[in-house]
């Protein structure tokens, strides 16, 4: 059974590097982040995510990115792939409801 959940990982630190780096490293940092968090021993990157930080080439072109990443503990595998607009909404839908629950409690 595989666990999914939305992460948003943002790449600001990573523009004081030198413009030629920065996309390996985002490469890098998003890998080390999903195995921090998940406590997993392999994650794969789906093809669309690739091409999203790698579209302006070593330039980073995005300041952060909201990946769906689904697990499978069983084989300690993580999977990342772009979430639909429906997943965002719902996301965002969620939080929502939290903050007016917090704000109704006090």
């Amino acid at each position: 059974m595989a666990d999914e959940s939305l992460v948003t990982l943002s790449f600001k630190k990573l523009y004081s590097l030198p413009v030629y780096k920065r996309s390996r490293k985002a490469v890098r940092r998003l890998r080390r982040e999903i195995m921090r968090k998940f406590k997993v021993n392999e994650v794969k990157i789906s093809p669309e995510v690739n091409n999203a930080l790698w579209s302006r080439g070593d330039k980073l072109g995005i300041r952060r990115i909201s990946v769906k990443v689904s697990v499978d503990r069983a084989a300690s595998v993580a999977v990342i792939e772009l979430p639909k607009v429906e997943e965002k909404k719902e996301a965002a839908e969620k939080v929502e409801e939290k903050s007016e629950k917090e704000a109704q409690q006090q």
